[in-house]
């Protein structure tokens, strides 16, 4: 597999510490994490912990924020037979490790930073329990300048972004006050909306 110039480091078989951080990422979730899902964890990533962000390229797409170098490692872990998803759909394709991409991470991730390692359970708790729409939203609001090219934020998430708001507050993912800027609304007025 060739890596990715981007300034990351090699790990044998897995590529680069980018495609050894999607393998623990999928160890960690421990069943198939959509594609949508990997970039949306590794771009919330990136801004939590700013310095993986020149490992990264993304910009908006169709569905929010999308990095090429992150879709090139996983087309990588797919042709080495680490990781496996289906080609068919762009976007929503599971994404399983495989047994040889368990054995890798067994036998070099501890070669990858400790603190992604300790905090991909966080990452994780994000956006567990949202059903998709819910994560392109919770994404999508906060990121504003990532959802420009997303119609499927204009067209089915923006219009009903109040009722995704309530949901994920109601799911303990955003605060009230958090969902109150996002609709730039007042406080007192999210409040009302939690108890429609």
């Amino acid at each position: 597999m060739n890596t990715v110039d981007q300034g990351t480091t090699c790990f044998g078989k897995a590529g680069n510490e980018i495609g050894m951080a999607v393998l623990k990422l999928l160890e960690k979730y421990e069943k198939p994490m959509n594609k949508t899902r990997i970039h949306k964890t590794f771009f919330i990533m990136t801004k939590d912990m700013t310095r993986l962000a020149p490992d990264f390229d993304f910009k908006p797409d169709d569905y929010g924020p999308f990095s090429q170098v992150l879709e090139s490692t996983l087309r990588g872990l797919k042709n080495d037979g680490l990781v496996y998803y289906n080609e068919k759909s762009k976007y929503a394709k599971p994404v399983s490790l495989e047994t040889e991409g368990k054995i890798v991470c067994d036998e070099e991730g501890n070669k990858l930073d400790k603190e992604i390692i300790e905090r991909f359970p966080d990452y994780i708790e994000i956006f567990e329990g949202l059903e998709h729409d819910e994560m392109l939203a919770f994404v999508d609001s906060m990121f504003p300048e990532m959802a420009v090219n997303s119609k499927k934020f204009k067209n089915e998430i923006e219009p009903h972004l109040q009722t995704f708001i309530v949901n994920l507050i109601n799911k303990e993912k955003i605060t009230v006050g958090r969902g109150a800027q996002l609709l730039k609304i007042p406080y007192s007025e999210m409040k009302d909306h939690l108890r429609e």
